[in-house]
C-alpha cells in the first residue's frame, strides 16, 4: 500500500456578469476555517459553486469529523469586482470522503471561474497546480508535470505543499480543472497525488446532472 500524505493542515468572501477565467488564480479561494483551498467551477449572478477536498472534514485519522462539517466556512481570496455583494454566506452541498472532495455553495456572484473539464478531455502539457500553500497569502501558482492516472488518484512527478490541499490541478489550455489536490507520496517516489478528473465527475453527476456545462440546481441536495 502506497502511503500518502494529506495536505489540510461569519462567512466572508471578497470578490453583473458571469466570467470565466483565464487566469485560475482568480478563481482560486483560502478556506481559513478549515486549512485547504477550493476553485470556483461555476458562477452566476448571486450564487457560486467551489470544488475542494473532502478530507478537510477529516480528523487525523481520517474519519469524518461532524465538528468539521458544522463548523462555519471563512473564505477569502482574490477580489471579484462584479460580485453582487461583499459578503456572503457559505455551505456544504456535498461531500465524500472516499473521493476527498467536496462541494461548497456561495451565496454571491458571478466570480473569476474555472469549469471542470469534459469527459474525455486530453491534458496539455501545460499544467499548474494552485492553492495557498502553508495558507499564505498569495495564491500558490506553479507548473507540474501529469505522469499518470489510475483510478480515483493522478500522479505528478512534483509533489504539492501544505494548505494546497482541495485546490486545482488545472490545464491552462482550457482553462479547465482536471484533478484537485490531495498529497503527496511519503515512499518511495514523493509524486503528487490529485484526485483524478474522472473521479471529480463521477463525484459531481449524481448531484449536478449537466456538470461541467451548467449551474447546479437550487434544491440543495439530499
Amino acid at each position: 500500500m502506497k502511503r500518502l500524505f494529506l495536505l489540510s493542515t461569519t462567512f466572508i468572501l471578497f470578490w453583473s456578469h458571469t466570467v470565466q477565467s483565464q487566469d485560475p488564480a482568480l478563481a482560486t479561494v483560502r478556506i481559513k476555517s478549515h486549512g485547504a483551498s477550493a476553485t470556483v467551477i461555476a458562477s452566476a449572478p448571486g450564487r457560486s459553486w467551489l470544488l475542494g477536498c473532502g478530507h478537510m472534514l477529516a480528523d487525523a485519522a481520517g474519519r469524518l469529523d461532524e465538528s468539521l462539517v458544522k463548523k462555519p466556512l471563512a473564505l477569502d481570496g482574490p477580489p471579484q469586482p462584479r460580485a453582487s455583494k461583499p459578503h456572503a454566506a457559505a455551505r456544504l452541498r456535498a461531500f465524500n470522503l472516499e473521493l476527498d472532495l467536496c462541494l461548497i455553495e456561495l451565496d454571491n456572484g458571478p466570480f473569476h471561474f474555472v469549469p471542470v473539464a469534459a469527459r474525455g478531455h486530453a491534458p496539455s502539457k501545460n499544467l499548474r497546480s494552485l492553492g495557498y500553500d502553508n495558507m499564505a497569502w498569495p495564491v500558490t501558482s506553479v507548473p507540474v508535470s501529469l505522469l499518470f492516472s489510475e483510478g480515483n488518484t493522478t500522479f505528478t512527478r512534483e509533489k504539492p505543499w501544505h494548505g494546497r490541499s482541495g485546490g486545482g490541478l488545472i490545464d491552462l489550455a482550457g482553462p479547465c480543472l482536471i484533478g484537485v489536490v490531495q498529497g503527496y507520496e511519503i515512499w518511495p517516489n514523493q509524486r503528487g497525488l490529485y484526485v483524478s478528473h474522472e473521479a471529480v465527475l463521477r463525484f459531481l453527476e449524481p448531484h449536478w446532472p449537466d456538470a461541467p456545462r451548467a449551474p447546479p440546481p437550487a434544491a440543495p441536495f439530499q
